[in-house]
């Protein structure tokens, strides 16, 4: 666990992430405190697409998490900066029988290449 924190807190500094500033456009909501987001990789989308579901219907089945506040960050109940806010993960996909809490950088989120796109529930 102590790696985790070290790595979380290495990624809030890291300048480099996301390497490629596109992947900015996948997320699709406003970055508050405390919201529920849901995420959604390529090979769920494809999953999905070829079972005939739509995958926002499915928000139960899919990643989600909270947005959090890195520590110190000055709000006023606005929208944060992506490079300001973690992730809490406590929600995955339904084949993960004993998934586990993860927090993770949203710079670090978004740096992956084969995520669709970050949303909130309609």
């Amino acid at each position: 666990m102590q790696e985790d924190i070290e790595n979380l807190f290495e990624d809030f500094d890291n300048d480099e992430l996301p390497e490629n500033l596109d992947n900015l456009d996948k997320i699709k909501c406003r970055l508050t405190i405390g919201k529920r987001i849901y995420f959604y990789y390529e090979d769920e989308k494809q999953f999905y697409e070829d079972e005939g579901w739509k995958i926002k219907k499915s928000l139960d089945s899919i990643n989600s998490g909270i947005i959090i506040p890195r520590h110190g960050i000055e709000n006023r109940g606005g929208e944060f900066d992506f490079e300001d806010v973690m992730v809490c993960i406590d929600q995955y996909p339904i084949e993960k029988s004993y998934p586990y809490i993860c927090w993770i950088a949203l710079n670090r989120l978004i740096d992956d290449e084969e995520l669709v796109e970050i949303f909130e529930a309609e």
